[in-house]
């Protein structure tokens, strides 16, 4: 069976572009989010870091598509998978019991953390 070389290069394309956008997308843990400029997610870093003994991270909604903008959250990750959260939610589910998986996207040049 032959293909032409046009047909090729889009079928090429297409995959690159999945691809691509398919490494961008990051998984995340979330133990909470608050209003912004609320102390509540500082304290919260802190007791997830210092008492569970888990690297919680503090970021900004409006550095991720996918998270919810004006929002202040706590986050294990970011993961590659979701497999590799699920894993992770297993133990962030000890310390902080309504902890979730969440997908989002870093904005231009946010690779996630503060």
């Amino acid at each position: 069976m032959r293909f032409s070389p046009r047909v090729l290069a889009a079928g090429i394309l297409v995959a690159m572009a999945a691809s691509a956008s398919a490494a961008e997308k990051q998984w995340f843990v979330v133990m909470g989010s608050f209003a912004q400029g609320s102390a509540q997610a500082d304290e919260l870093a802190y007791v997830v870091g210092n008492q569970c003994g888990l690297g919680a991270m503090i970021g900004d909604g409006f550095d991720f598509v996918g998270m919810t903008p004006d929002v202040t959250f706590v986050y294990l990750g970011p993961y590659d998978s979701r497999a590799g959260a699920n894993g992770a939610l297993k133990d962030a589910r000890n310390c902080v019991s309504d902890a979730y998986v969440k997908s989002a996207t870093p904005r231009d040049g946010d690779e996630g953390g503060e």
